[in-house]
């Protein structure tokens, strides 16, 4: 069984644990300053109770929702891990096999990487991993800059014929800004090709920093996915877009209340934590997720170290709520809309400061169900040599 078969109760957690990089796109989730930080950024001292937090908060998020999960994703986000020192990852990773081995799950972990540190740094790193992980539990997240892909290109070759080593699941990514080049997709999409990776990703990291950037430019992040889409194979997150789009119907009658009946799984479901503990919440999307917290401008729900923590958490579904019944009830753009009911449906409405400005909305979604049926034609084709059928678990 696929591992993001949606069929089974899953938990993703996505914990940050890094926010050095040494890379430098544009559309990037962090600030300058933060991707400067070599240092790690949870001190080695604290790793142990920090995933001893986590633990206790996935059994009292199952005791509370009497759901028991049987499958845990974890990715370590946002930055450059391999930076880290040899000394920092052998703890670093000892502390999440113990915490694997105490929550007792199947599981798959993904760690980020630009691709962009020392070969030979990064294969000793990954000996390390692999002291604790077998390749069969592991996945990267290599991201790639297709502003710069000309010039790094043959580095990423390098580094995904190292990785397909020592990872199961390889997934490329890519940050999306308002500038990005549609002259390298074609180049972009034969290496996904020449790889059989099973996963891209463009990325929409929207955060207060970036606003200018990638903000406002919705048919370009169509344009840049749609001319990669039609080389790259046939991946997870674009069986996503697929079964996204397919849902989408001309239904306009929905009160706001069926719109938002979604809302409990996304707060249950998944979640994200900074490396303070915090915990905001994470909305899942066709093309991945959106984290919403503090760059983004959003606080805090809560913190893994707090007595009730888990109650302040569940208690942010009454929140979504009635934050995206308020922004319904107060846009006119989208009371109009013909695609509110699939966005309501994943609360990206709470992004709607963001998206909407002087009255029309920028939301990144809408020229996917602008143009669903080319999308399903194309799709329809892929299938027919689609690599996802080697990614199985044994569930």
């Amino acid at each position: 069984m696929d591992f993001m078969n949606k069929k089974i109760n899953r938990l993703k957690l996505v914990l940050e644990t890094s926010t050095s990089c040494v890379g430098t796109c544009v559309g990037c989730a962090l600030p300058v300053v933060e991707r400067l930080q070599q240092k790690p950024i949870i001190e080695k001292e604290n790793l142990q109770k920090y995933f001893q937090k986590i633990e206790e908060f996935i059994w009292n998020l199952e005791k509370k929702t009497e759901k028991i999960f049987d499958f845990l994703i974890v990715e370590l986000v946002v930055g450059e891990h391999f930076n880290y020192s040899q000394e920092y990852l052998n703890i670093f990773f000892q502390e999440i096999h113990q915490f694997f081995q105490k929550i007792n799950k199947k599981y798959i972990l993904a760690i980020s990487t630009s691709g962009l540190v020392a070969k030979n740094k990064v294969e000793e790193k990954l000996k390390i991993l692999h002291r604790f992980f077998d390749k069969e539990q592991l996945e990267v997240h290599l991201v790639c800059n297709l502003n710069k892909f000309n010039q790094y290109e043959k580095t990423y070759r390098e580094m995904t014929k190292l990785f397909q080593k020592y990872f199961k699941y390889i997934n490329i990514l890519t940050n999306f800004d308002n500038q990005l080049p549609t002259q390298y997709c074609d180049q972009f999409a034969k290496y996904l090709q020449d790889f059989e990776i099973t996963d891209f990703q463009l990325v929409y990291g929207l955060k207060q920093h970036n606003q200018d950037d990638v903000n406002y430019n919705p048919n370009l992040f169509y344009e840049i996915y749609h001319k990669i889409l039609q080389y790259a194979p046939s991946g997870y997150r674009q069986r996503d877009v697929q079964e996204e789009i397919e849902k989408f119907e001309n239904n306009t009658d929905k009160s706001i209340q069926e719109m938002i009946v979604n809302v409990d799984n996304i707060v249950e479901n998944q979640l994200f934590i900074n490396s303070f503990g915090d915990v905001f919440n994470l909305i899942q999307t066709m093309f991945g997720g959106i984290e919403l917290e503090t760059r983004a401008g959003f606080q805090k729900i809560t913190n893994i170290f707090d007595n009730e923590a888990i109650n302040t958490y569940l208690n942010s579904k009454k929140i979504m709520k009635k934050t995206l019944t308020k922004k319904y009830l107060s846009q006119e753009v989208c009371q109009k809309c013909l695609y509110k009911e699939r966005c309501y449906n994943v609360a990206l409405p709470i992004l709607s400061e963001n998206f909407i400005h002087e009255g029309i909305c920028y939301n990144p979604v809408i020229p996917f169900y602008k143009n669903k049926e080319h999308l399903i034609s194309i799709y329809q084709e892929k299938n027919k040599n689609n690599f996802l059928k080697d990614w199985k678990i044994d569930l």
